[in-house]
Parts: C-alpha cells; structure tokens; sequence
C-alpha cells in the first residue's frame, strides 16, 4: 500500500474512532434543552476558525496534518483499549446498480490499454 493509501487508512481510522467516542457521550450524557444552550455570535465562530486551526502546525511542508497526533504511545494506549480481537472493515462496496438510496451509482470505463499499462476512468453518471 503506497503512502497515500496508509495516510487515507490511518485517516478512516480516525475518524471512526472519533464518531465512536461522540457517540458514545452522546449517549451517556444528559444533553440540555436547545432552548437553554448560549448561542454562539459570528464574531465567537470567526474567532474559533483561526483560533483552533491547525493549518500550519507542523510546518509548512507537513503532508499528513492531524495524524501527527497519532505517536507510537497514542498507538499502544489505544491498543491498551482492546478487549477482544474482533477486527472491524471500514471498506464498503462501491455501488454499481441504482437503487432507492443511491440512484446515482459509481460506474468504471476503461480509457486506454497497451502493453506498458492501462488507464480507467471512475464516473457518477448523475452528477454534471
């Protein structure tokens, strides 16, 4: 797996973890009425946009962003975590037929082949 396909891997890997643990506070916390939260001011959103941006925190020639979070201690606390060894996909099949809730599917062309390699094309038909 080339470098790029480690980084969208290790990035999948985030952001499950991430939905997991919103999910799991969501669940385990009482959530105040909407009426009672404090609205936030453009000025307060404005700020956090600049503020909590991690545009540039590793330098200007950075590649991988916030999987620099991701140190070989985080690795083995995570592990650390494990109860069984149940792996989990995250893969999911490309949809190729219309359906109800996907009536725009993915469809592949082939653009060119020869003997030093060929070249295919991914398409969504419905989308302009």
């Amino acid at each position: 797996m080339g470098q790029l396909g480690v980084r969208s891997a290790a990035a999948l890997v985030v952001v499950a973890l991430s939905v997991v643990t919103v999910a799991s506070s969501i669940e385990t916390s009482s959530q105040p009425d909407s009426s009672q939260r404090p609205l936030v001011t453009r000025a307060e959103y404005d700020g956090w946009l600049t503020d909590l941006s991690n545009w540039g925190r590793w330098g200007s020639d950075d590649e991988i962003g916030a999987l620099n979070l991701i140190t070989p201690a985080k690795r083995r606390e995570a592990a650390g975590l494990v109860r069984d060894g149940v792996s989990v996909s995250l893969a999911s099949t490309a949809q190729t037929e219309p359906s109800v809730d996907n009536p725009c599917p993915i469809s592949w062309a082939m653009v060119s082949a020869s003997p030093a390699g060929a070249t295919d094309t991914v398409a969504y038909p419905c989308i302009q």
